[in-house]
């Protein structure tokens, strides 16, 4: 997942070299820590739009802020002794950066705050079957960095035992397991169990039949990925959205905080992507894309989509015959986006 940045601005070399060890040490990992100490390089730094979630600037360099960068929290280093919430002293030094930022942004050995379970929530613009490759791969990617994995299909019609352990395929799920997940959602933990089978990465067996016919949806699924969330026995939750945009999955979407995209380079698929971003900003907001199809000698129209986004972290070739999962995974497909979403 493209990173939080935390900006800090100040024509003081000496300070910000002061600084900048204890800062790197203290902050979490889940922040990007950017240093600007040359104005020139200020002036085109400020000539592009960014997202700047914790912006840091000396006093005199506030002028310089364009009103074409989007900035979260605002914090100013002064010289001078008066205090304010938003006011840094240059005299504290990096501990009194560290004291106004809060715990949210150290690490644990900083005093930061326990990060619990994240849900990545994977959806497709196009080729929805490469759809659940990429939700499995991810998974065993993320299983690969020493993570406690869980994956959860919410796809009416499932279909997922040829990407699952040797031991787990031919395992379907039915009217137990529906009965399970109704009864942890209400927050009866003991069919946890009964529901989850085990390979590599956590998982549900795909169900035998249509979620429907156990009067489950999409939305039963997000629910049954919240519930378990606040467990905190998992690292990671891996949802597989169902194709398109129905009301269950925007209303997931728009309070995710990791959403992994597939989407073509073709301009049909970007118009999509366009329109997506339009209308749910913490989409845009909250993404990373995987380009999937991609055809060196075909144009590149998602390309130029993320000229000033950044949000692409793999392009991933059509081979025929298609690559296995494990033959993915051995060559290292989808580990940029497992590093993305961490």
């Amino acid at each position: 997942m493209k990173k939080s940045t935390i900006l800090l601005v100040s024509s003081d070399e000496e300070y910000v070299t002061s600084v900048e060890g204890s800062l790197s040490r203290s902050i979490s990992k889940s922040f990007r820590l950017e240093f600007i100490t040359d104005p020139e390089y200020l002036k085109k730094y400020f000539g592009v739009p960014h997202k700047i979630d914790v912006l840091i600037i000396e006093e005199k360099l506030l002028s310089e802020v364009t009103s074409n960068q989007t900035v979260g929290k605002t914090f100013v280093i002064t010289e001078s002794d008066r205090v304010g919430a938003n006011l840094i002293s240059k005299y504290l030094g990096a501990q009194g950066i560290i004291m106004l930022l809060g715990a949210q942004y150290m690490t644990r050995e900083a005093g930061g705050e326990q990060i619990g379970t994240q849900i990545h929530d994977v959806i497709a613009l196009s080729d929805p079957a490469f759809k659940t490759v990429t939700a499995i791969a991810l998974s065993t990617q993320l299983s690969n960095f020493g993570k406690k994995v869980l994956y959860l299909s919410a796809e009416n019609m499932q279909s997922v035992s040829p990407f699952t352990s040797d031991e787990g395929k031919g395992s379907v799920s039915n009217e137990t397991q529906a009965l399970a997940v109704t009864s942890i959602i209400n927050g009866d933990i003991r069919g946890l169990d009964t529901l989850i089978a085990k390979g590599k990465f956590d998982y549900i067996p795909p169900f035998a039949h249509f979620l429907s016919s156990y009067g489950m949806s999409a939305a039963t699924i997000f629910s049954l990925a919240e519930a378990i969330r606040k467990l905190e026995i998992y690292d990671e939750i891996v949802i597989e959205h169902p194709f398109g945009f129905g009301a269950d999955s925007v209303s997931r979407l728009e309070k995710s905080k990791s959403i992994v995209i597939i989407s073509g380079q073709d301009k049909s698929a970007c118009d999509r992507l366009g329109m997506l971003f339009d209308n749910t900003r913490e989409v845009a907001d909250n993404c990373v894309l995987v380009c999937y199809p991609y055809e060196q000698t075909e144009p590149d129209y998602l390309g130029g989509f993320d000229t000033d986004r950044d949000i692409i972290c793999e392009r991933i070739e059509r081979k025929k015959p298609e690559s296995s999962l494990a033959d993915l995974v051995e060559n290292k497909v989808f580990r940029r986006t497992a590093e993305a979403v961490l």
